[in-house]
């Protein structure tokens, strides 16, 4: 009997051993509700979690062009029911959810969503071409990530529209035609939720004149009546043609001149307005004086100066008469009607176009006499910024600085970018228009102190967060700035790597986004260390020693989540996945659920209310969970650890000693899963 058993028990345990693993298969569609077209780009997500058989599993699709998703999954336990989810979030971010068995293999799960469209905004930043300022490069960075199916690029100049369509590159590079050096690009999206969205941005066309008009004159020592001037060309550039108007409409046809250097002469004596005009190759400019011929009054010359804002223009005369004076104004300006002119004194003007203008002051003083002065001024509808920049105690050698528009919305567009570099590390900015900047700067690979120092913006700030604004307005130029300096990097064994993708992780079918500065920051937020991301979005800090760090992808505009990370003899490297994600730079997995989490509500009241702000989170088990609160530029400012027990928990903590603005806090599982919620301050 015993052998029996024995023989028994053997053949039990060899058909446990037996029990195959098998694959299972489930793939679906994904429609509107409306028109049963299919829903192109939209996420779907895959997950198991049979506690007999100890399997779990989750992963993520994206629909094809035709909606149309599939998952195989492999090693599933045979001889166990598995049961599988399936959802997909909704038109009103609600989850649609499915679920199915292995049995069921291979099963289809078709979904159709509603019509509300889930929000969307369209958004994208563009540079010049270092080589071929008509050249611009546009690069898409609309939200929802992943989700939108469709760009619509108009470059307002002519041209026909560009559209792109999923899964094709959104980013473009666009040469403009024509002459204006003004254009309002606008971007049009559409999403797989049926959402769409338009944003625009002027792009200024830098086309520098290459030419000044200037010029002397001289009286001839001869022949003082009538009285001969000599006038004499001294313009910049390469000027091929020249006019001149000596202001004498008496001299009839004698009255102007194509010669590059003429003779006028005057019959009689008097105040006249002379202007020379010069043009050629991208050149076009004009310039007049005030020649004053024969005898002048005494005592009562004026002359004025001018400060430029813009198209506004403020004026301050200037006098010798003792006696009360008039004062007559003409700005040149015939466009702007009855304000042409004016009787103040210091008047100011708002031109109404950009381009230049003869302004002339005529003053009378009580005893009779009179004196005009006459001077051209040049209005433009941008304005010049520059200054210089510092590593160390030494001027940039080898730099590139950029400068960043601040559009409504917070969004961020590169809109000049140059290299610089001299013995003064000077640089300059010119056609900037109206609004709010950012300025950053950072040293080119063949830099002599390259490595040594990270990216800045002005003013000595190495992320955006904390820079400074320059508003224009009147600039105050020079803006000089220093280069941040990194710290000292304690060399080991150690290394930190990841990656940096648009809408999820790049393992999970995310767009992997280079370019992007990531910064390798100490316990206090020192810099240590910068790295860039590849082609294939990876970034990686190699040989570096034991201690804490922090990990801070630095993209204008965008708020990061940090990842703190520590390296120790048990743990000599970490891996560290960002996503770009509702105008966030996000650690983690993208606010997926963790396995044993089944809800994590949102943080509430939000503004809190008294000080106290509550959280609520549905566990399977029990489970611990370390709360960290971020400020926007990544620094930790609280922490707690929670004991979740299974089933319904809720957590209420205070936030009455913080400041006021934005909060991030980040939710962390035993297992390192993260999860982000949002917090508002609001004093």
């Amino acid at each position: 009997m015993k052998k029996f058993t024995l023989f028994l028990a053997m053949i039990l345990c060899s058909s446990a051993l037996l029990v195959a693993q098998v694959s299972v298969h489930v793939s679906g569609t994904v429609t509107r509700d409306s028109t049963n077209l299919p829903v192109v780009n939209h996420e779907v997500i895959i997950s198991a979690d049979s506690n007999s058989s100890g399997f779990y599993f989750s992963t993520q699709r994206f629909t094809n062009p035709n909606g149309f998703y599939d998952c195989t999954i492999q090693n599933v336990p045979g001889g166990v029911q598995t049961t599988f989810t399936v959802k997909t979030i909704n038109c009103d971010s609600l989850y649609l959810l499915k679920t199915f068995q292995t049995s069921n293999s291979p099963a289809v799960e078709n979904f159709v969503l509603c019509n509300n469209p889930v929000s969307c905004q369209a958004g994208f930043t563009a540079y010049a071409d270092s080589s071929n300022a008509a050249e611009f490069h546009f690069v898409d960075n609309s939200t929802p990530a992943g989700g939108v199916t469709s760009w619509h690029w108009n470059f307002d100049d002519g041209t026909p529209p560009v559209i792109i369509t999923f899964p094709q590159n959104p980013n473009v590079t666009h040469v403009f035609a024509g002459a204006g050096i003004v254009h309002n690009v606008c971007l049009t999206i559409s999403t797989s939720t049926g959402c769409t969205s338009v944003k625009c941005n002027e792009i200024h066309i830098i086309q520098p004149n290459t030419c000044e008009a200037h010029f002397t004159y001289s009286h001839d020592s001869i022949h003082f009546v009538p009285f001969t001037c000599h006038f004499t060309d001294t313009s910049t550039g390469n000027p091929t043609s020249w006019f001149w108007n000596f202001g004498d409409p008496i001299s009839g046809l004698n009255g102007t001149s194509n010669e590059k250097n003429p003779t006028h002469v005057y019959i009689l004596a008097g105040t006249y307005v002379v202007c020379h005009s010069i043009s050629g190759l991208n050149c076009q400019s004009t310039v007049c004086d005030t020649l004053r011929i024969g005898p002048q009054p005494a005592g009562c010359t004026s002359s004025f100066t001018y400060t430029r804002n813009f198209l506004t223009v403020i004026f301050e005369s200037h006098i010798t008469s003792q006696y009360a004076t008039t004062y007559s104004w003409n700005f040149g300006n015939p466009g702007s009607g009855a304000t042409n002119t004016s009787v103040e004194k210091n008047p100011h003007h708002v031109y109404s176009a950009p381009g230049s203008y003869v302004v002339t002051l005529t003053t009378i003083d009580a005893n009779g006499c009179t004196w005009s002065s006459t001077q051209t001024i040049f209005v433009s509808a941008t304005c010049d910024v520059n200054g210089s920049v510092t590593m160390g105690n030494t001027y940039v050698d080898h730099g590139q600085i950029d400068l960043i528009k601040i559009d409504s919305g917070n969004v961020m567009t590169v809109v000049q970018s140059h290299t610089f570099g001299d013995s003064l590390g000077m640089y300059h900015f010119g056609g900037v228009a109206q609004g709010h900047y950012y300025l950053k700067a950072q040293l080119l690979s063949n830099s002599t102190r390259y490595g040594d120092f990270v990216p800045t913006y002005y003013h000595e700030a190495i992320n955006w967060a904390n820079a400074t604004v320059i508003e224009l307005g009147a600039p105050a130029n020079p803006y000089n700035f220093h280069l941040v300096e990194v710290g000292t990097l304690a060399p080991g064994n150690g290394a930190i790597g990841g990656t940096v993708s648009q809408g999820t992780k790049v393992s999970s079918g995310g767009t992997p986004v280079p370019n992007v500065e990531v910064l390798l920051l100490n316990s206090s937020n020192a810099a240590l260390a910068v790295s860039v991301t590849d082609v294939n979005g990876h970034f990686n800090f190699s040989s570096i020693g034991m201690g804490a760090y922090i990990v801070y992808p630095e993209v204008a505009g965008l708020t990061t989540i940090p990842a703190h990370i520590i390296l120790d003899d048990s743990h000599l490297t970490a891996t560290t996945p960002f996503s770009l994600k509702n105008s966030q730079v996000i650690y983690g997995l993208n606010n997926q659920l963790p396995r044993f989490i089944n809800s994590i509500s949102d943080l509430y009241p939000n503004p809190p209310a008294g000080g106290m702000v509550s959280l609520n989170v549905s566990v399977s088990r029990e489970t611990g969970l370390d709360l960290t609160l971020f400020d926007q530029t990544g620094q930790a400012m609280r922490e707690w650890q929670y004991t979740m027990h299974k089933g319904d928990n809720t957590m209420r903590f205070s936030t009455s000693e913080l400041a006021k603005g934005p909060y991030y806090l980040r939710i962390r599982t035993d297992e390192g899963s993260i999860v982000f919620r949002k917090l508002f301050i609001v004093k």
